[in-house]
C-alpha cells in the first residue's frame, strides 16, 4: 500500500511529535542527569536546550529528596511534583516517570508532564496563582491541583485547613511587616513536615490548605500530630518570641465530596467545630474516620511515652528439647512494662507495623 509507513518513519513522526509537544518530556540517566529535553520542557523550565542538557533534574524540583526517593524505587510513578524554573518561578507538574531499559538493563528515566496551573490561562501566573509573599498557591490554584488529581486518578485524598488561632488579632497588635515575616516562617515550618505526595496552599484569610494524597487514617493522624508539634516552639520575629496555636479541619474524597469546592466546605465545617473545642484541636468531617484518627493519635502518643520512659523490655524464655529435656535455646520476647504490670507487645503490634513505628522500637531494643 502506498500510504503504509515503515517502522523507521513511525519512529521519526513519533519523535517529532514529542519534540515539538507543549507537554514536558525529559530523559535522564539513573542519577538524574538530563540527556534530552523537548520544547515543552524548555518552556516549562524557562531554559535554553544548551542550559538544560547535562544539568541535574533535581535542580528544578522543590523537594529533590522526594524525587530521589521516587527514582530509587525504579518503579513507574504517577502524581504531582512541585518545582521552580531557572528563574525561580513556581510550577506544578502532573507527571509520569518511567524506567528506561536497554537489552534488559536499566539505563535511565523518562519524564512526561503537564504544567497544571498553566491551563488556567491567567494573565500573570506568578501574581494571580501564587501568593507572592509565601510563594505557595492561592486557593484557586490549589483547587485546580486537587480537582485535576480527582479527575485523572480518582484516588482517595484528604483536605486539611489549618487556622492560626487569633491571627487577625496578631495583625492588629504587631503590624503588617511583622505578620508578613511570621507568615513566611509558618510556611517554612509547614513545608518541612509535609510528607511525600502532599501540597500546601493558602486562602485569602491566611488559612493554610494541605492536600494529602494516597490518604489513610495513619497518614492523617501522623500529619495532624506533626502540624501541632511544629508549632510547639515559639517563632522568633525581630527578636520577639511569639507562641502560636492552631485548629485543624479535615475532609476526605470520595466520602465527603467529589470536587475541591465540596471538600473545602466540609473541611471548613469541621474547622468551625474544632474551634469550639478550644486551641490546638482538630475535627474530621466524617465521624467514623475522626474516631479512627483519634485512636491512632492516642496510640502513637502512648508509644512515644513508653519509649521516652524506657518501658519496652526484652525477656529470655528458654525452650527445651523434647528428646532429652535439656534447654535447646532461648527465645527473645518483647514486653511492655506499664503501671507495674508486664504485658505482651502483641496488644499494639498491629499498630506499630501499620504506623511504621516498629522500626523505632526495634532501634531502641536492639
Amino acid at each position: 500500500m502506498a500510504n503504509r509507513l515503515t517502522q523507521g518513519e513511525i519512529y521519526e513522526f513519533l519523535f517529532s511529535g514529542i519534540d515539538n509537544s507543549t507537554f514536558l518530556c525529559l530523559v535522564t540517566d539513573l542519577h538524574g542527569k538530563i540527556l534530552y529535553a523537548n520544547k515543552g520542557a524548555l518552556k516549562v523550565l524557562h531554559c535554553q536546550k544548551n542550559d538544560l542538557v547535562g544539568r541535574s533534574v533535581f535542580f528544578f524540583f522543590v523537594y529533590p529528596q522526594n524525587l530521589q526517593q521516587i527514582l530509587k524505587t525504579q518503579k513507574a510513578y504517577h502524581g504531582f511534583i512541585e518545582g521552580r524554573t531557572k528563574d525561580t518561578l513556581p510550577f506544578y507538574l502532573c507527571i509520569e516517570i518511567n524506567l528506561l531499559q536497554k537489552n534488559g538493563k536499566e539505563i535511565g528515566f523518562i519524564y512526561l508532564g503537564e504544567n497544571i496551573l498553566e491551563k488556567e490561562n491567567l494573565q500573570s501566573l506568578e501574581i494571580v496563582t501564587f501568593d507572592t509573599l509565601t510563594e505557595i498557591p492561592h486557593k484557586r490554584a490549589f483547587s485546580t491541583l486537587v480537582n485535576t488529581h480527582i479527575e485523572r486518578y480518582n484516588k482517595p485524598l484528604t483536605i486539611l485547613i489549618v487556622d492560626i488561632y487569633g491571627f487577625s488579632d496578631l495583625r492588629l497588635i504587631y503590624g503588617v511587616p511583622f505578620i508578613e515575616t511570621l507568615l513566611k516562617e509558618i510556611t517554612h515550618r509547614l513545608k518541612n513536615i509535609l510528607p511525600l505526595q502532599s501540597f500546601i496552599g493558602k486562602t485569602e484569610k491566611d488559612e493554610f490548605l494541605i492536600v494529602l494524597f494516597e490518604t489513610s487514617k495513619e497518614k492523617i493522624g501522623s500529619l495532624i500530630i506533626d502540624i501541632f508539634e511544629c508549632f510547639y516552639n515559639p517563632f522568633i520575629i525581630d527578636e520577639k518570641p511569639i507562641l502560636l496555636t492552631v485548629n485543624i479541619g479535615a475532609s476526605s474524597y470520595p466520602e465527603d465530596g467529589s470536587t475541591f469546592e465540596e471538600l473545602f466546605s466540609k473541611a471548613f465545617s469541621a474547622l468551625e467545630k474544632a474551634k469550639k473545642k478550644g486551641e490546638n484541636t482538630f475535627s474530621v468531617y466524617e465521624k467514623e474516620l475522626e474516631e479512627e484518627v483519634k485512636v491512632f493519635i492516642s496510640q502513637r502518643e502512648k508509644v512515644a511515652k513508653l519509649l521516652s520512659e524506657r518501658k519496652f523490655l526484652l525477656y529470655g524464655q528458654p525452650y527445651f528439647s523434647t528428646s532429652n529435656k535439656e534447654i535447646g535455646g532461648i527465645e527473645i520476647l518483647s514486653r511492655i512494662k506499664e503501671n507495674e504490670k508486664v504485658e505482651s507487645i502483641a496488644t499494639i503490634i498491629d499498630f506499630l507495623e501499620s504506623s511504621g513505628l516498629i522500626s523505632k522500637v526495634e532501634d531502641y531494643l536492639f
